[in-house]
């Protein structure tokens, strides 16, 4: 996914479905964990869902 990136206020991110071995993941539903920080030190942790689909 994503590390290490640097960030602005706000925006969006989107995941192509494949994996850290550079397959694709399997269809499912996954929980993100976010964890983001500003210069300050201050972190901040979120938790979000998504589902990864297939076409019918």
């Amino acid at each position: 996914m994503i590390r290490n990136e640097l960030l602005g206020t706000n925006g969006t991110f989107s995941w192509d479905g494949i994996n850290d071995a550079r397959e694709k993941a399997r269809i499912g539903i996954y929980i993100i964990y976010f964890e983001v920080f500003d210069l300050s030190g201050t972190v901040k942790h979120y938790k979000k869902t998504c589902v990864l689909a297939g076409k019918l």
